[in-house]
């Protein structure tokens, strides 16, 4: 590749200050890798093939950016590195920018290793051969926002009109209350998993071929409906073609990260529904018993959430997976969010003015606050974070 110098090129060069080691690569001193591995800003090689733009190489910046080394990417798709809040659109648009014109600027959504979101500013152009034959895709990607900030960011403009990255959020909030419940159960033979299925939840734990090994009563009735997912023997049928590949990517993820039971953004899909109903949220997770996390047949396994937005759990319910508050102290934190007087508060939930304010006493313990209107603030600015819906309706 002695022909590197292109837009996004260019683009790298005014960033990273690096004149000399641009004209060492112009020359054919220099491999392009190592001249990509001196810069600070995140860089990638893809293959020629745009229908298939294999990831030839990612540099050392990069790496420090998503948590995945060089070795774990050569080979895989840049799909790979896409989640629930990726905007598809402008996957598209990349695509059809980089066919037509030859090279693509605009805002993309990634994932890191530990399922941060991750925003890059991409400039990607060709870098061609002495003949003008295009060999590689070189994509220079500054980071914009990282965490919560980049799946807000992509909200504000506009990225996510139908919701969709709230609600996953959302549904993840949910999941990982599920998951606390879970990991509380002492399970310690494969027989014992059948326990995990008493809670109330669409709850499943598949292998990595989708094989459903067992199913909770509300995840049968999910399957049941055959609305977007749906069952074939013991396998998971899901029928948008887009949410099958992220549900695939999503199981491969959770079992790559074997020592984590951390559920993140990128560990989520939306499953459209045919019956034009809100998607369902899909969320893949490592099982919280170590011991019992292969199989018979020497296949992994994890566990499946599934999550209706339009059923989706109370305001208290997420108060206890934010807070680590009982149902109890999260009912009342609930009712004072809302403007309740403590008192008002009691009478609705049914319990005694003492008893609501030991639970709040008790909240105020485990959010580190010591007044009401600390309290309501503190979780007004959580929700508003996380991306939640109801932020500016409570």
């Amino acid at each position: 590749m002695n022909n590197p110098c292109s837009w996004a090129w260019q683009i790298m060069a005014k960033a990273n200050g690096l004149p000399n080691v641009i004209a060492q690569a112009s020359g054919s001193t220099l491999p392009l890798t190592e001249v990509l591995d001196h810069s600070r800003c995140p860089a990638m090689l893809t293959a020629p093939e745009l229908e298939r733009p294999e990831i030839l190489f990612v540099n050392k910046a990069f790496s420090a950016a998503t948590g995945y080394a060089n070795s774990e990417l050569v080979g895989m798709l840049p799909e790979y590195l896409l989640g629930a809040l990726t905007d598809q659109d402008q996957i598209q648009k990349a695509r059809s920018d980089l066919r037509e014109g030859g090279q693509f600027h605009g805002p993309i959504l990634a994932y890191g290793k530990d399922g941060e979101t991750i925003l890059f500013d991409a400039y990607t152009s060709p870098v061609r051969d002495e003949g003008g034959r295009i060999e590689c895709w070189l994509s220079i990607l500054p980071v914009l926002e990282k965490g919560a900030a980049a799946s807000l960011w992509k909200n504000r403009q506009g990225f996510a009109e139908d919701g969709t990255g709230a609600l996953v959020v959302r549904q993840i909030a949910r999941a990982q209350a599920v998951q606390r419940q879970l990991s509380r159960l002492k399970l310690d033979r494969p027989a014992d998993l059948a326990r995990a299925f008493e809670i109330p939840a669409a709850v499943a734990i598949i292998d990595s071929s989708l094989q459903v090994l067992f199913a909770s009563h509300q995840a049968g009735a999910v399957f049941g409906d055959q609305d977007g997912i749906t069952l074939s023997g013991n396998k998971i049928e899901i029928a948008d073609k887009s949410a099958r590949r992220q549900m695939a990517w999503c199981i491969s993820r959770a079992l790559r990260r074997a020592g984590s039971t951390s559920i993140a953004p990128g560990d989520a899909t939306a499953v459209p529904r045919p019956s034009g109903g809100m998607p369902y949220i899909a969320i893949l997770s490592n099982l919280p018993w170590p011991h019992l996390r292969t199989g018979t047949a020497k296949k992994d396994r994890a566990l499946l959430y599934i999550f209706d937005p339009a059923q989706s759990g109370s305001n208290a319910e997420m108060l206890q997976s934010l807070f680590s508050l009982t149902h109890q102290e999260a009912a009342v934190v609930n009712k004072i969010v809302q403007g309740e007087s403590l008192l008002s508060a009691a009478t609705q939930l049914g319990i005694s003015r003492n008893t609501a304010r030991n639970h709040l006493q008790r909240a105020f313990e485990k959010t580190g606050v010591n007044r009401q209107s600390q309290l309501v603030r503190l979780v007004l600015s959580k929700r508003f974070r996380l991306g939640s819906a109801d932020a500016e309706k409570a």
